[in-house]
């Protein structure tokens, strides 16, 4: 077992390996807890043998939401807060810089990247402008970033809000589409701009 050090906070959590061995997770940067979270600061990580682990920044809040995708060329994805710890954006660590993927069509508010393939496309949710139907609750759609770009992949009928999950080498997308009360909940297949209903 070796130890993977943090970014300078008591704890680190690794949650991603590639066939690399980098390994991708976020880590306390210090041991003040932060008024917003009652924690102390947390930043996404990429560890990598004999670089040991590097901070790769964040949004202005104070937390981490997820680090959930790492491709072998050691680019990174997840959510990142924003100032204030309220809301958050998806983000993509490109292997030299920290972008925000939130674009139209989709608002300033909450969403997640989930998964990256080896071309760097990007797939997770982000909340739309306006709400899911008949309800106060912002709606929910899958997107698939790439090209610097943000694709909204949209819902299945019936089923207003959805979420990407994974993405592979071919752009293919799956995910979940659900219903506003969360009721039902339905796999889908996204490809070459159509979204399909696993169950039929």
């Amino acid at each position: 077992m070796q130890d993977i050090g943090t970014l300078g906070g008591p704890d680190a959590f690794p949650s991603v390996i590639n066939q690399r061995g980098q390994v991708a997770g976020f880590s306390y940067t210090n041991s003040t807890p932060d008024p917003n979270t009652s924690l102390p600061t947390y930043h996404p990580f990429l560890w990598e043998r004999d670089k040991g682990m590097r901070d790769l920044g964040g949004f202005g809040g104070a937390a981490t939401a997820s680090v959930n995708g790492l491709n072998e060329r050691g680019q990174v994805v997840g959510g990142l807060d924003l100032p204030g710890d309220q809301e958050w954006h998806p983000f993509l660590w490109d292997g030299k810089k920290l972008l925000d993927l939130t674009a139209p069509p989709f608002g300033s508010g909450k969403g997640e990247a989930n998964s990256i393939n080896e071309a760097g496309e990007v797939v997770g949710a982000a909340s739309l402008p306006l709400n899911c139907p008949g309800t106060s609750d912002p709606n929910t759609h899958a997107f698939l970033w790439r090209h610097g770009g943000m694709t909204d992949l949209g819902a299945l009928p019936g089923a207003p809000k959805s979420r990407a999950d994974f993405i592979n080498s071919k752009t293919q997308v799956v995910g979940v589409s659900w219903q506003c009360d969360f009721s039902a909940a339905t796999a889908f297949l996204w490809e070459k701009g159509s979204m399909v209903d696993l169950t039929l």
